[in-house]
């Protein structure tokens, strides 16, 4: 499926996806934090990073962050903070598949130094990997307005 050119999708500079990914991941580092705190707890000693299970447990938070975050109205923190949302092509809600597309083609990107981030800049639609492989696009939103009182 073709994603039409969005006007709203063109002012969203790399900078700006960059920072909001950094504050994500900066969240996702705490409630990593949060998640050892069980698993040291039974073990009764720091759990050795290589541990698989242990992998797992972080992956599993990390993933459930960001499903999470996109199903449920398109937002994590980093983006709701930079005017950021992640939307199906066809400009409804992402699926829980979608989600799961979209992280996985983001891993690959970053296992390839970032290719499908910076791919971006060479999409006409301003796309990356992840964009596209799973069928969905982010979006600028409208600033909030501040009622007076």
């Amino acid at each position: 499926m073709k994603i039409s050119h969005n006007a709203d999708q063109t002012s969203i500079g790399p900078l700006r996806r960059i920072i909001a990914g950094v504050y994500d991941w900066l969240l996702i580092l705490a409630l990593c934090m949060v998640g050892s705190i069980p698993v040291v707890a039974v073990i009764g000693e720091p759990v050795p990073t290589g541990n698989l299970f242990y992998q797992i447990a972080l992956m599993l938070i990390s993933t459930s962050y960001f499903c999470y975050c996109w199903t449920h109205g398109g937002q994590t923190p980093g983006m709701k903070t930079w005017y950021l949302k992640v939307e199906s092509a066809d400009g409804g809600a992402v699926s829980t598949r979608q989600c799961l597309q979209r992280l996985a083609a983001a891993t690959v990107s970053f296992g390839l130094l970032g290719a499908g981030f910076w791919w971006a800049w060479t999409n006409p639609e301003g796309l990356t990997w992840h964009d596209q492989w799973s069928n969905t696009r982010v979006k600028r939103t409208a600033k909030r307005t501040r009622k007076k009182t």
